[in-house]
């Protein structure tokens, strides 16, 4: 196996060193382009058993779950290539990895896009990094819908580069728009499936106040199911995801698409504040998750994310930012004498492979995934979140995390006799059995702290040092220790 993954990482170079040449180049094809921006970065990860949770959290999939050491390189190359007197900006950027270890080997592009910019729009291909919500990036523990855990989804996006002013409205009112379609892996229960994600949030600026509320919409469609073919993926089947509609008779859609929504659909209400003091942001936000249901239907009111967080507008301090998040996935529209968790979220009856992508939930990551079975193990969770960062020096800075959880598993996981998959606003089957759910209740207590100390200004040379543990019945202990080089041109 050596072989050809060194033959991949071979040709991987090889291309990354023609688009770095192209990206040099280009100075000379377009007179009024921007620097060229390159990192390099190098870590080492071992631990006694596996590694800790933050470990791989949160790291666009980079690091496989299950091992117990990985060598990680990752080069960075982005520009703007071309930049005219009018606004109109060309960006071109790449990030190639390669990874090493027990769980094995690896060489690809995690990022590999052209971008363009104009008037406050931008247009990009490819796969580069993207995240959706308003969660306090990076401390937050991760979007509902789409965080920083797994690899970077091919796709064609649309949005505006910022808020940007709603005209007539004198600055009181901004929007923010996104609007995508890419593609999933073809390794799945359905094939390659297409994925459809759209987002609008409006801010309001009441004074110092901002106040900001928008919607977030995502779906998984189409695809190819072996045993049976395509599925529905015609344009009418296209215009019926975007407007959240439920499958035409006769399409080859499910029954439940037929009567739900077409397609494995995951979004959210987002609302929140900012407001200015002491030389900073106070920040407050709200997620509201919903998965398969019309987004007015409140019925997990209390299921989401929330966060209350500071951070000042210019670091070198002991503390430049702090957050507090709490998650609750436990409702999951269940109404009374329903069992909770009967809404399965991040799983679907068609997509069985779920809200994820090659391993990875594409969501919070505290959701659990089985990488063997391809399927969520846990999404009955309530979790306490607590991210600080600082630079005290102007050659130190560190992160530090504190996650506690309780875990319990799935609604099927309870079930003694009958079924979870009872229908709203019906009573339940007379011998329907759910086991309490504290019967089941796994705790995990995970913890991380990471440094970074600067060695030479002149050569943009830093060291990476980080340390993580895992303690309680969900996962057991775990510990692990990183250490690392960055170097920035």
């Amino acid at each position: 196996m050596m072989q050809p993954v060194l033959t991949r990482s071979r040709k991987l170079i090889a291309l990354f060193s023609l688009l770095l040449f192209f990206l040099q180049g280009a100075d000379k094809l377009f007179a009024q382009s921007g620097d060229l921006n390159v990192e390099a970065t190098y870590r080492a990860m071992v631990s006694g058993s596996e590694l800790p949770f933050f470990f791989y959290a949160n790291r666009w999939g980079l690091v496989h779950p299950d091992a117990l050491y990985q060598n990680l390189g990752e080069f960075s190359a982005d520009k703007t290539v071309l930049s005219t007197p009018g606004g109109f900006t060309l960006n071109a950027g790449s990030t190639l990895a390669m990874r090493q270890g027990d769980t094995g080997n690896t060489a690809h592009f995690q990022q590999l896009y052209l971008s363009a910019e104009y008037l406050g729009f931008r247009l990009s291909t490819g796969r580069f990094y993207d995240v959706r919500g308003i969660t306090m990036e990076p401390l937050s523990m991760g979007s509902m819908t789409q965080s920083r855990n797994a690899t970077p989804v091919p796709k064609i996006k649309f949005e505006t580069t910022d808020f940007t002013n709603v005209p007539f409205t004198n600055g009181f009112l901004q929007f923010h728009f996104q609007y995508s379609d890419g593609i999933l892996e073809e390794n799945r229960v359905i094939q390659s499936p297409f994925l459809h994600q759209k987002s609008l949030h409006l801010k309001f600026h009441l004074g110092k106040l901002e106040l900001i509320a928008g919607i977030d919409h995502n779906v998984v469609w189409a695809g190819n199911q072996p045993e049976i073919g395509k599925r529905p993926q015609g344009l009418s089947d296209y215009f019926r995801v975007v407007f959240s509609r439920s499958a035409s008779p006769g399409s080859g859609a499910s029954e439940s698409e037929t009567i739900n929504r077409l397609g494995n659909t995951v979004g959210g209400y987002d609302i929140g504040i900012n407001y200015p003091m002491g030389g900073g942001m106070f920040r407050a936000y709200r997620t509201l998750f919903i998965e398969d249901r019309p987004a007015w239907q409140f019925r997990s009111p209390w299921d989401g994310l929330w966060g209350f967080g500071y951070q000042r507008n210019e670091p070198g301090h002991v503390i430049d930012a702090v957050l507090y998040e709490h998650m609750n996935t436990i409702r999951q529209d269940a109404i009374r004498h329903i069992p909770k968790g009967r809404a399965r979220y991040y799983m679907h009856g068609q997509y069985q492979n779920g809200w994820a992508y090659n391993g990875h939930v594409l969501g919070n990551p505290l959701i659990t995934y089985d990488r063997e079975i391809r399927r969520v193990t846990n999404n009955m969770i309530l979790a306490h979140h607590v991210a600080l960062t600082g630079n005290p020096s102007p050659r130190f800075g560190y992160t530090l995390f504190v996650n506690y959880s309780r875990n319990y598993g799935l609604c099927s996981d309870r079930v003694l006799r009958g079924t979870c998959a009872v229908h709203l606003y019906e009573p339940p089957p007379e011998d329907n059995l759910v086991s309490p759910r504290r019967h089941f209740r796994q705790d995990r207590l995970s913890l991380y702290y990471s440094m970074n100390l600067l060695l030479s200004r002149s050569n943009h040379l830093s060291l990476l040092l980080a340390f993580g543990a895992d303690a309680g019945q969900f996962s057991g202990e775990r510990m692990g220790a990183m250490a690392g080089v960055k170097w920035e041109l």
